[in-house]
């Protein structure tokens, strides 16, 4: 079988009609229906499998007529701001959650199974929005602006125009510290040359706003999508 990486397709050899998968044989999985996860060993000038992991790939709603489909990465406060998009942007969008709230590195590592069946057309995405690190709050720089580079790496073959969202803290003694993830996202995502949405900007006590400024320009920016 073919696997594609982010730098190139490399063939491996998975099993036969003996190998299950509860209950059932590889040869009876079917195309776009699976995502198949191998942890293969270069040795002797060919890869070597060490794990084979299959998980289902999620069917997301397919495109509406012309709309443009949103998806959100995001880690906290994600079905909020689906609402926001969803009743701000309007019918000609489709903002769409993952089937689960991403809330910690290991669910990232089950990205391939959001990202639904994407090279098909009434499956690909326009714009993916990513905001994701509250918790990652105990890595270093280096450490964060790593994961962030390998997300973005393998969100690169979708195709979509990724736009980063700046973190919020809900908790007020986290917010010195995630004003420097944001400082460290906002260096990894031009370098990357993905667009970067401002933070929130201080209000005055008692003011209240019916959407955060940085909500506010995440709609403005998506609108401007080409």
């Amino acid at each position: 079988a073919e696997i594609e990486t982010t730098n190139e397709i490399i063939s491996v050899t998975l099993g036969d009609r003996d190998a299950t998968l509860s209950g059932f044989s590889i040869a009876d999985l079917q195309p776009n229906e699976t995502l198949v996860e191998v942890e293969a060993n270069y040795e002797d000038k060919q890869w070597v499998a060490q794990s084979i992991k299959y998980r289902p790939i999620n069917k997301m709603p397919e495109r509406h007529l012309d709309q443009v489909r949103v998806l959100l990465l995001v880690d906290e406060g994600s079905l909020q701001l689906q609402r926001n998009l969803s009743e701000q942007l309007g019918e000609g969008y489709q903002v769409i959650h993952p089937p689960e709230l991403i809330r910690d590195s290991e669910a990232w590592n089950r990205m391939g199974c959001w990202l639904g069946d994407f090279r098909e057309t009434e499956y690909q995405w326009d714009i993916i929005v990513l905001g994701i690190g509250t918790n990652q709050l105990s890595k270093t720089k280096s450490e964060y602006q790593n994961v962030l580079k390998s997300w973005c790496a393998a969100l690169e073959r979708t195709g979509a125009r990724k736009i980063w969202l700046p973190l919020r803290a809900n908790d007020s003694a986290k917010a010195k510290q995630m004003e420097g993830m944001n400082e460290w996202a906002s260096e990894t995502m031009k370098e990357l040359n993905i667009e970067v949405v401002l933070p929130d900007a201080q209000q005055p006590n008692g003011v209240e706003q019916e959407l955060p400024d940085r909500i506010q320009q995440l709609i403005v920016t998506i609108k401007n999508v080409p």
